[in-house]
């Protein structure tokens, strides 16, 4: 219960902190400097059609619902995501695409791990 509880709050934490994080050095232009520029240029052409929003809304309902029926899963989804929000911003100067999302799906291994698990139950969700 201790270790759900620590990760929701890093990540009401996280939501407020990452915005605010310093950048390292100059951001990579191929990275969104903002939410604004990722939603108009990555996110909202891909999701033009209101069946790709049903669905993919629908998988984050069913991701959220299984990863909260499990005390462990719930931290091995929170924490990581919390992290890899914070680690945004300083990260925008590498130019490795999609390297945030490799560290929070690394770190959510770990955690299972950590936590007694295999690490293969999170892999399996997170790969949806």
């Amino acid at each position: 219960m201790l270790v759900s509880v620590a990760s929701a709050l890093l990540l009401a934490v996280a939501v407020r902190v990452a915005p605010h994080m310093p950048l390292l050095a100059a951001a990579d232009p191929l990275k969104p400097a903002d939410f604004g520029t990722f939603y108009s240029d990555f996110y909202a052409p891909g999701h033009a059609e209101p069946l790709d929003q049903l669905a993919h809304a629908a998988i984050f309902v069913l991701t959220a619902a299984v990863m909260c029926s499990d005390e462990r899963l719930f931290a091995c989804w929170t924490a990581p995501l919390a992290i890899g929000g914070l680690l945004t911003r300083p990260l925008q100067c590498v130019g490795a695409p999609w390297l945030e999302l490799a560290l929070v799906f690394a770190l959510s291994v770990l955690l299972e791990r950590r936590l007694g698990g295999s690490g293969r139950r999170i892999a399996s969700l997170l790969a949806l």
